[in-house]
């Protein structure tokens, strides 16, 4: 494990083993071991005419780092208005997009945020209302990067330089960085611009654990992805994806198998998707898309994939989400959509369900402030096993016998669970428990699963006409967990099914 570097101005001896004999192109900086980490100076820009192509592995202690110099922290003195993402009066007038962007800032009340956009010199965008009191004329400090307390010795006083990004340009070539089969790569702190490549700027294809921090990305204008990831694992954290507005195939993040997160980022102005993913499972914390500007299209596309996320804030400029598989497995879950808290909301491919509060909703209230709003207004292939699970509940229950109900207001005009259809209890709505049926000890037991029994639900007649889902006469066999699960498969042009999410036990 070495420290190796790279600076276009040094004139040692050029072989990356220190700052003074840096090596002056990163592609010199190819193969190295695991562990090593390559410190790449802030002034470094380069135009690369090969692919940048690793061919080491790093392994899990010891990851290969590509990192940009890491900057301090930095005070300057602004205008936070509660309720309002624009921070605006910086008193320096410095702000910049390659010095600010994509770093977390300490507002006024004591709380991180991000800046995900720099308006002008002393405007920028931050990646959430700002929750504190209007403060005006705060000092506050925008975080050093985060391996600022791990730089090595600094003889040629890089930190001196300003707190730009070294840069990795393709200058609009077909050209990127291409990570193929290779394990635990890191890149931070830099800046990667201007692919042709319809592989993306950066492409992960396979690999396991490779890491995003810190970084900036831009298509200025070509028609093509920031990053493609195809069957790998991949981090990415604290970055920014933009691009020209326009072009069908300029997605931020383009995911075909695999694994990603992401955390505290921003994608926008892409001319096409925020986020694409086909038969992969993705997971967003804290992540605005289409915000600062809107995409061209829909801010994420799913095809046959799962979305997982919490606190995602969707700008919808051209649609939201964008289902575009024939089967279950392309589902989005989003917990504080918009960055709403308590607003959750999944889109499955039959349609929507959310939390809603039932005030101004059609039913009055039976039981719960907020109950499920389900939205079934799309058709597809509706047989049993695709149906969509729209919650999952749990209790704790002793050998006493209970039985379990929901409350539920169809508001489809249609007439739910038809007993003329072959699965009758089963055509549109219903509940399935699983509890313990048989004990002898805690290696032996079976599991059963019984259903809800309701048919021919008619549409409500006022705004009281409530009808329920229940199970009965449930006695587990030991005491132990009863797990109740609701599925739906109903379709319907438009209106809505409503479910009171309080369980009543009898």
């Amino acid at each position: 494990m070495a420290d190796k570097y790279v600076d276009k101005d040094a004139d040692g001896a050029n072989n990356g083993t220190s700052q003074a004999d840096a090596w002056t192109d990163i592609q010199s900086a190819n193969g190295l071991n695991a562990g090593d980490k390559c410190w790449i100076r802030r002034t470094y820009n380069t135009v690369l005419v090969a692919d940048f192509a690793p061919t080491t592995d790093g392994t899990p202690s010891s990851p290969i780092e590509y990192i940009g110099w890491p900057r301090n922290s930095k005070s300057i003195n602004c205008d936070w208005t509660n309720g309002d993402a624009t921070v605006d009066n910086v008193d320096s007038n410095d702000m910049d997009r390659e010095k600010h962007q994509g770093r977390y800032i300490t507002g006024p009340d004591g709380e991180q945020y991000l800046i995900t956009q720099i308006i002008d010199s002393n405007t920028f965008e931050i990646d959430r209302e700002y929750a504190g009191a209007t403060a005006a004329n705060q000092d506050v400090t925008i975080s050093a990067d985060e391996d600022f307390a791990d730089i090595p010795a600094d003889p040629q006083n890089w930190s001196a330089d300003a707190d730009d990004l070294p840069i990795i340009d393709f200058n609009d070539a077909n050209l990127n960085v291409f990570i193929s089969g290779d394990d635990y790569f890191v890149f931070k702190n830099i800046e990667f611009k201007d692919s042709t490549d319809s592989g993306g700027i950066i492409n992960f294809s396979g690999g396991v654990a490779q890491l995003v921090q810190g970084c900036l990305f831009k298509q200025t204008t070509e028609n093509d992805p920031c990053i493609e990831t195809d069957n790998c694992l991949l981090t990415i954290i604290r970055s920014i994806f933009e691009g020209s507005g326009s072009g069908s195939g300029q997605d931020g993040v383009g995911v075909y198998g695999g694994y990603l997160r992401m955390r505290d980022c921003a994608l926008y102005n892409l001319g096409n998707h925020g986020i694409i993913s086909t038969e992969a499972v993705v997971y967003l914390e804290n992540v605005n898309i289409g915000v600062e500007t809107g995409n061209g299209d829909d801010d994420i596309s799913c095809d046959a994939g799962r979305f997982h996320g919490r606190d995602v804030h969707l700008g919808a400029n051209q649609g939201d989400v964008l289902l575009t598989g024939t089967t279950s497995d392309a589902q989005v879950w989003i917990e504080n959509v918009d960055k709403v808290l308590g607003d959750h909301k999944a889109w499955y491919m039959g349609g929507t369900f959310e939390k809603v509060a039932v005030a101004g909703e059609t039913p009055n209230k039976k039981v719960s402030d907020n109950v499920i709003k389900i939205s079934p207004n799309t058709d597809y292939q509706f047989i049993p096993e695709w149906a969509v699970e729209i919650f999952c509940h749990e209790f704790e229950a002793t050998t006493d016998q209970k039985s379990y109900k929901y409350w539920l207001y169809n508001d489809t005009g249609d007439e739910l669970n038809d007993s003329d259809a072959d699965i009758g209890a089963k055509a549109s709505i219903w509940l399935e428990l699983e509890y313990v049926a048989g004990y002898d000890d805690t290696t032996e037991y079976v599991f059963e699963k019984t259903y809800s029994t309701e048919t021919d639900i008619a549409d409500a007649a006022d705004a009281d006409d409530w009808d329920f889902l229940s199970v009965n006469n449930i006695t587990p066999a030991v005491a132990s967990k009863v797990r109740i699960k609701c599925f739906c498969r109903h379709y319907t042009a438009s209106g809505d099914i409503f479910i009171d999410p309080a369980v009543v036990i009898s």
